[in-house]
């Protein structure tokens, strides 16, 4: 109730949560004002006012890989609660939430409480990332090495032996998948299933390996023997042992003939190899170097030259006979008795290096055998005086320029051992002694007897 002409003011004034939604004077809408005044009054009047609770939007999204619930567009009354859970898709994670385009950090819910004002609410997701590592192998490599990929990336690792070696195992999260892992030349591929953990690949090298057969005829030895395991590379040596008498007639590797050889090596061997050996009777050298020494009356020692036989055969004859005499020895010397004085004889000798394997006889030597006579003159007084032995310095030398047949020279120490003995082939002989100095006999076996020099001998 108010006086005639009065101006009252009216205040409207809305709860909390509540906002004026109209006024209504006498029936009339004057809009959602906060006061109203009326004019004097001269009449009665009516005024109303409606309020209207407050409403909120709060609106979620999210990016690629994953979801926000709830989505969209929410209303909330005032002062109302929202509640939203992230979730990521598979392979991929939360980078990060921002609220009303500020970051709250990588959450996984987010609750608005007491709610009186609009809102914004943004998931951010990033794909996951994994690591493949590769542990280089020994003798090999696997590229690329140690690699980051994407969740369901399907990496391909190529797996390459050094030379001379061979892929043996290639391990991935330690399994072997050599056997579904494709490879040409001996260079692997694998391509990896969708990747959605992280992952190890490592891979195991193994030298290449060869063989060498060997092998060896009857009569001799290769060594090694059989069948050996080189790795690639390597070298490999064989040496070949003939038995005795016998010598290597060939070697044959890989089929082809290398001739006579004493021993064979394989170098930088990349593949499988063979090698055989013969063996053939060594060719039975001939005795040299035939000498008939301390000749007699009725003997005479022989000797020759020779190494490797098992015997020897010896033929002799007095040169006027029609048939030799055989014999064997198992030296290089033999000394023959029962000989005729004042006789020339001849003979020669072969080796037999194995059974069955003699060599050729040599060519004949002669030798005469002394003389029973003694020179009523005296036989040293009249050789001496035709041959003329004297010493220089450790030299012997003997001078026969007369043309005495001397069938050998001995030469013994002061205690009467033999030091020397051997022929005179010219007339004049040289005979170089590394003895002692000192005083020795040189006796001389000639056609007319023994003939005896004393001698002193000098450093």
């Amino acid at each position: 109730t108010v006086a005639e002409n009065a101006t009252p003011t009216f205040a409207i004034t809305p709860n909390p949560g509540y906002g004026i939604a109209d006024v209504t004077v006498d029936g009339v809408s004057v809009g959602a004002v906060a006061s109203y005044t009326f004019a004097p009054v001269t009449a009665n009047h009516t005024i109303a006012a409606t309020f209207a609770q407050y409403q909120y939007t709060i609106t979620a999204n999210a990016g690629n890989g994953g979801s926000i619930t709830p989505n969209g567009v929410t209303n909330l009354v005032y002062n109302g609660n929202q509640t939203y859970t992230i979730t990521p898709a598979a392979g991929y994670h939360i980078s990060n939430v921002y609220v009303d385009g500020v970051s709250v950090g990588v959450v996984t819910t987010y609750s608005f409480t007491g709610v009186t004002a609009n809102h914004t609410i943004y998931a951010a997701f990033d794909i996951n990332e994994y690591t493949v590592t590769v542990t280089q192998p020994a003798n090999g490599n696997i590229t690329p090495g140690t690699t980051t990929v994407q969740y369901g990336a399907t990496p391909t690792f190529v797996i390459t032996p050094n030379t001379g070696y061979d892929v043996t195992a290639i391990t991935l999260n330690g399994t072997n998948v050599m056997s579904s892992t494709p490879q040409v030349n001996g260079v692997y591929t694998l391509t990896l299933p969708a990747v959605t953990n992280n992952a190890t690949l490592t891979a195991t090298m193994t030298a290449k390996t060869y063989t060498i057969t060997a092998s060896a005829s009857a009569n001799g030895t290769i060594s090694p023997n059989g069948v050996a395991t080189v790795n690639f590379g390597e070298n490999k040596h064989y040496t070949f042992t003939p038995a005795n008498g016998y010598e290597v007639a060939s070697v044959t590797v890989d089929g082809m003939n290398m001739g006579a050889l004493s021993s064979y090596t394989f170098v930088n061997v990349v593949a499988n190899h063979t090698i055989n050996v013969t063996f053939q009777l060594q060719e039975c050298e001939l005795p040299t170097n035939m000498q008939t020494i301390f000749v007699d009356t009725t003997s005479a020692t022989l000797y020759w030259y020779h190494s490797g036989a098992q015997s020897y055969d010896i033929q002799y004859k007095a040169i006027t006979d029609a048939t030799y005499t055989t014999t064997n020895t198992t030296q290089t010397t033999y000394t023959l008795t029962g000989l005729t004085p004042s006789t020339t004889y001849i003979w020669m000798v072969r080796a037999n290096c194995v059974a069955n394997n003699p060599s050729e006889w040599t060519n004949g030597t002669t030798f005469r055998t002394l003389d029973v006579f003694v020179n009523p003159d005296g036989i040293e007084d009249h050789v001496q005086s035709l041959i003329n032995v004297y010493s220089e310095s450790n030299n012997v030398y003997i001078v026969n320029e007369n043309g005495i047949r001397i069938d050998n020279v001995q030469i013994y120490d002061i205690y009467g051992k033999l030091i020397y003995a051997g022929n005179v082939n010219g007339s004049r002989e040289v005979i170089s002694m590394n003895v002692a100095a000192g005083t020795y006999m040189v006796r001389l076996a000639t056609e007319y007897g023994m003939c005896n020099y004393k001698l002193h001998l000098t450093r």
